[in-house]
């Protein structure tokens, strides 16, 4: 099974290497190789807010949305996990490693808590040159950071009646900023050097020549 699962391992990061290669060959004006601290910098959520180039197609205003909903997505996922009784809190007693380990758990969540209340989603509409398309993605962003945001409240006031305790929304907010804290100087750095060391992704989109998508 181990044996399995590393042939399995090797052949898909082949395949995404692979891929990678050929969609910056084949359209070389829309995309720009960086260098790895780069690609790092450029790809994080809140420090790529502030190193945006004019020709990135996902702007800073689609990063600040993208932003918003990994925020809600932390918050969301914080309350959940307070509600299930999986969270060390801010408030609560604990060792320090107790919190840092809650939040790492958190923030992977998180992360895929955001894929879920579509970021990808949102960096792919934004550049969409069709106006309606535009409006809906940021309608749909608005709405699932609304609704993010309902159900984590929901969960932090259900724990009076669910586990006889009340975190209260300050410790929820509390933790939820540790967790978006060790994703920012954790995770997402990880990421990105895996996606370009391991899966070659080594350029940036850039904007078309006709203002296009990519």
């Amino acid at each position: 099974a181990e044996y399995m699962g590393a042939v399995a391992a090797l052949v898909s990061t082949s395949a995404m290497r692979r891929r990678n290669r050929e969609r910056y060959a084949r359209q070389p004006a829309l995309w720009r190789p960086v260098s790895i601290d780069q690609a790092v910098l450029q790809s994080h959520s809140i420090v790529g807010l502030f190193v945006t180039r004019r020709d990135d197609p996902f702007t800073r205003s689609a990063r600040g949305m993208a932003l918003l909903l990994r925020v809600t997505a932390a918050l969301l996922v914080t309350a959940a996990l307070a509600l299930r009784g999986e969270s060390q809190g801010v408030g609560d007693s604990g060792s320090p490693l107790d919190l840092i380990l809650a939040a790492a758990l958190s923030a992977s969540l998180s992360i895929a808590a955001a894929v879920l209340l579509g970021v990808p989603l949102l960096r792919r509409g934004l550049r969409s040159q069709v106006r309606l398309v535009r409006i809906v993605t940021i309608a749909t962003s608005v709405a699932s950071v609304v609704l993010g945001l309902a159900l984590a409240a929901l969960a932090v006031v259900a724990q009076r009646w669910v586990r006889g305790r009340d975190s209260g929304f300050l410790s929820v907010l509390a933790t939820a900023g540790v967790s978006l804290l060790v994703s920012s100087i954790a995770i997402e750095p990880l990421l990105a050097l895996t996606s370009y060391v391991v899966f070659g992704a080594t350029h940036v989109a850039v904007q078309a020549p006709n203002g296009g998508a990519v």
